[in-house]
């Protein structure tokens, strides 16, 4: 894949047996090659961890990382709900990020249908856009020259006792401008007319309806853009120091896995159970265990004593509420719930993580 130029991100600082460890470190990896974002998606994959989220790197790094790279804009993990149109979600993830991330100029947008007068076929476009649109009530069709998007087109046209035309083989010559009709995306390849109308009636263009579900980052103006998923652009990849290990075993099992691990590293290193110590870590944690075979795997948070310790010597924070004398005594972090002081049966057995270590004397 060409040469590789690497940005390190060290996301947590902490303490482990009197040495200072990084206990979530990912590096970001950039290469000279193009593909289309689920080109991007394998690559990352198969050669490093995956492909770049917020939870790992921050924006405003990459960004700078990758303009003196003169990479202007990037594939990332961040995809089209594919059951809901209106909605984006990081790679491996579920929550809905659609209004709280750095979009440009709507790039957000779903999708709905524009007529155009020019071969009076369909195309698919962002709700957001502005253009003329057509009202029915009943059987009667009123076009409408000025400028909305689509969703206030169909507020106008409910004030007038209707909805955005539903069109069908009996009207569809009554449509002689360019214009929002009243069919929108749900999701996938699924569209629906607006106000529970029914129609099979279709007339796309050639290569309509096209989609923008994939999300890249506009590196000059750092913020995310809607494009076309089989655009090719530049590769960048995350490569982080945990290792998911899918085998079941207890908690005290997993433990001594993770501290015999044979792993290569760079430097005096050693692996542990991991350590979640903050939310921010948390969330990557998440979406990183999404190939566990169990909702569940262990982490290294461990009850003795009256005290909640990470791994057998650190004593760890309790956060307001944590119960003084909890029913179980390992921690766990898992796919489904997003609470992350979450304690288990130490002798059921569930995958786990562990991390590598590097440590100073």
């Amino acid at each position: 894949m060409g040469n590789r130029v690497v940005l390190v991100t060290w996301l947590l600082l902490t303490l482990w047996c009197c040495s200072e460890a990084q206990w979530l470190r990912t590096i970001s990896y950039a290469t000279n090659c193009s593909l289309s974002w689920a080109g991007v998606q394998r690559y990352c994959r198969r050669s490093f961890t995956d492909m770049v989220t917020w939870y790992g790197t921050s924006s405003l790094s990459l960004s700078q990382f990758l303009r003196d790279l003169n990479k202007t804009s990037v594939w990332v993990g961040l995809r089209r709900n594919a059951a809901n149109d209106s909605q984006w979600n990081w790679i491996n993830e579920t929550q809905d990020v659609s209004m709280s991330i750095n979009w440009d100029l709507d790039q957000n947008s779903p999708h709905c249908a524009l007529l155009k007068a020019d071969g009076w076929r369909w195309f698919s476009a962002r709700c957001s856009s502005h253009h003329g649109f057509y009202c029915s009530h009943g059987t009667k069709i009123r076009f409408h020259s000025f400028s909305r998007s689509w969703f206030k087109a169909e507020e106008a046209c409910q004030e007038e006792g209707g909805h955005l035309v539903t069109v069908t083989k009996n009207n569809a010559a009554a449509l002689k401008k360019s214009g929002w009709i009243g069919l929108y995306r749900v999701g996938g390849d699924t569209w629906r007319w607006v106000g529970n109308q029914t129609s099979e009636y279709r007339t796309w263009a050639n290569g309509e309806p096209s989609y923008k579900d994939c999300g890249s980052l506009n590196t000059v103006e750092d913020v995310y853009e809607s494009r076309h998923c089989s655009e090719v652009q530049s590769v960048v990849c995350n490569k982080d120091n945990l290792v998911l290990v899918k085998l079941n075993r207890t908690w005290e099992e997993a433990l001594a896995f993770c501290a015999h691990l044979d792993q290569p590293c760079t430097g005096v290193c050693r692996f542990h159970l991991l350590r979640v110590e903050n939310w921010n870590m948390h969330r990557y944690v998440r979406q990183r265990i999404h190939d566990a075979t169990t909702d569940e795997v262990w982490t290294g948070r461990r009850f003795l004593g009256g005290r909640w310790f990470w791994g057998i010597s650190n004593l760890t924070d309790q956060p307001g509420g944590v119960s003084q004398c909890p029913a179980h005594h390992c921690g766990v972090t898992s796919k489904s719930n997003p609470n992350y002081w979450l304690s288990r049966d130490c002798t059921e057995r569930r995958n786990f993580i562990c991390a590598e270590v590097q440590e100073v004397p």
